[in-house]
């Protein structure tokens, strides 16, 4: 009987601390500007929280878990597009927060050419 009652208060403390653990759920896009299209590859990250970072899908979309609510800086990243930064994102308590982000390509003429040397 006091094996069974373990059991049932071990579990039961278990659920209760797996529901008061409750992330908030930060998500969006990215797309480029001019065309519309989804950038897959890109890399959304909160700076004020190492490792709350996430790579977009091939639908351009992104996931970032926030265990504290608060207001941080995102910034995305893409090769060949301008970095975009976004100062006092606000994150609140066990809600969802959907942030979607356009990158501009880079043009830039020196990179028209490409010389390959042998």
């Amino acid at each position: 009987m006091k094996k069974v009652m373990k059991l049932a208060l071990g579990v039961f403390l278990a659920f209760c601390g797996a529901v008061g653990v409750q992330a908030q759920t930060l998500r969006g896009t990215v797309n480029d500007t001019l065309t519309g299209k989804p950038i897959c590859g890109a890399m959304v990250l909160i700076e004020e929280l190492p490792g709350a970072k996430a790579v977009t899908d091939k639908d351009g979309n992104y996931e970032i878990k926030v265990e504290q609510p608060g207001n941080y800086t995102l910034r995305v990243t893409y090769l060949g597009y301008t970095p975009c930064l976004k100062k006092k994102v606000q994150i609140r308590d066990k809600e969802e927060t959907r942030i979607n982000i356009t990158l501009r390509e880079i043009h830039d003429p020196q990179y028209d050419k490409v010389i390959v040397v042998g």
